[in-house]
């Protein structure tokens, strides 16, 4: 995030010498005139480096809210990464957002929906990141990418085998569409090529220790283990809970087995799921969410931004809508309602949610309505949860209606069939204080987009 930096240089006879130099992270300086015809936006065309979090003029970067961002939202991406290595049950559910029936709300993760996550926490409503053509002009797309390949080296390491299963191709500038052909472990991944000219494969990739091979590891991921696949297995299974496991709260009581397994008190853990279709969330639209401070009607974009606690970022081009699919998105809240003290037995958090939780849909920095994305819908739920050696050990879902039946495009009755689990029956919730409403926009700004879709909840 420093514009400069200072290196030590060999000077005369050897002697270092400082210089203060660009810092080549903090933006790439355009050099071709290109831009000025090939950009989409105009203020893309004339800023003279890559932005951050910019304004709608692209005049400067906002790294300070990129930061604060990703600060706030950390503590549900933290549990969402962990839920990547349990939750998810193969590799295409732990790799893509593509919606799958029988799927527990934990495993509405992906590595893709955390991909997509940061890129708009990068980019903001303007900036490079948060567009696909663009975004690898950003030096900082390189730093997420490695982040999203380490952790599909730690996937590999610890399930070793498990890869790419067949499913409806995804066509891509490289692959003109063909609907008779799936995407499986042999498709060419052009346009990269091997040592050979072949085209790779994710038959090529299988193994973490492909990585090895290819001349690079990561710390979790450690050439020592090389031909010692249990080892390795057990060695980024630790780093994992090590890393990503909030639990068990400091002072909470554990158990070994005879076999030296640790186990922790269980708890109900409580995520947010959330389905929608690429034909009508796409581009820079976000879902952000919040619990207890905000957003009120006086929030600017950047407010708005930084109060939120999660999100479910879209990050495609308009050439998804051609590609429509189904989708899906997590944001764990345990951790946030412990913050914030509330209990987490079922009447404490639904009766916590019922009066806190809020979510809004953004586009261009302005709110939109969620009748504009009809196949929206957001759940809640929770499942009595073992942390073994901590990692989660999911128990049955419960599916919590009554927090989100009355909020635009929040899960019914009706939607019982989206995710795996069931509907919770209805615990007593003391209604003294009024329940928080999602904020849409204003009654005559929201009747011009009706007629895209279903009505809101709120208003059937």
């Amino acid at each position: 995030m420093q514009q400069s930096i200072t290196l030590t240089f060999p000077g005369t006879g050897g002697v270092p010498v400082q210089r203060t130099v660009p810092n080549p992270l903090y933006s790439y300086i355009f050099t071709s005139t290109r831009k000025n015809t090939d950009f989409g936006t105009n203020a893309m065309r004339q800023s003279s480096q890559t932005r951050r979090q910019p304004p709608s003029d692209m005049s400067t970067s906002r790294n300070d809210v990129f930061n604060q961002i990703m600060r706030n939202t950390y503590t549900s991406r933290r549990q969402n990464t962990l839920n990547l290595f349990t939750a998810t049950t193969n590799f295409n559910s732990f790799s893509n957002t593509a919606y799958r029936s029988d799927t527990t709300p934990a495993g509405f993760v992906s590595c893709e929906g955390l991909h997509n996550e940061v890129h708009v926490a990068a980019g903001g409503s303007f900036g490079h990141m948060s567009f696909v053509e663009y975004s690898s002009f950003d030096p900082f797309f390189f730093l997420h990418h490695c982040q999203i390949d380490r952790l599909v080296a730690m996937y590999q390491a610890i399930y070793r085998g498990r890869g790419v299963l067949p499913q409806t191709m995804s066509p891509t500038f490289a692959r003109p569409f063909n609907s008779g052909t799936p995407d499986d472990n042999r498709t060419p991944l052009r346009p990269f090529r091997n040592a050979n000219g072949n085209y790779f494969t994710s038959a090529d990739l299988l193994y973490a220790d492909s990585i090895w091979n290819l001349g690079y590891a990561y710390a979790e991921v450690p050439t020592r283990y090389q031909g010692n696949t249990a080892g390795l297995r057990d060695y980024t299974r630790g780093r994992v809970t090590a890393l990503y496991s909030g639990q068990p709260p400091s002072g909470t009581p554990r158990k070994r087995d005879t076999k030296g397994v640790e186990t922790a008190p269980a708890r109900n853990e409580w995520v947010i799921f959330i389905k929608y279709n690429t034909k009508d969330f796409y581009g820079n639209m976000q879902l952000l969410v919040f619990l207890d401070n905000g957003p009120l009607p006086g929030d600017s974009p950047i407010d708005r931004k930084i109060k939120a606690v999660g999100s479910c970022s879209a990050f495609s081009s308009a050439a998804a809508m051609d590609m429509a699919k189904d989708a899906t998105a997590s944001i764990p809240l345990t951790d946030l309602l412990v913050e914030r003290g509330s209990g987490l037995d079922r009447k404490s958090a639904v009766k916590y949610l019922k009066r806190n939780l809020r979510w809004i849909i953004t586009k261009d920095d302005e709110i939109i309505s969620s009748s504009t994305v009809p196949s929206l819908v957001v759940g809640v739920s929770s499942s009595e949860t073992e942390y073994v050696d901590g990692l989660p050990q999911f128990g049955k879902w419960l599916h919590a209606t009554e927090v989100t039946d009355k909020l635009p495009a929040g899960f019914t009755r009706k939607d019982a069939a989206l995710a795996v689990g069931s509907i919770a029956p209805p615990v007593s919730v003391d209604d003294d204080e009024p329940q928080n409403s999602s904020v849409d926009p204003p009654k005559d700004e929201e009747d011009k987009t009706k007629g895209n879709g279903k009505k809101d909840e709120q208003e059937d």
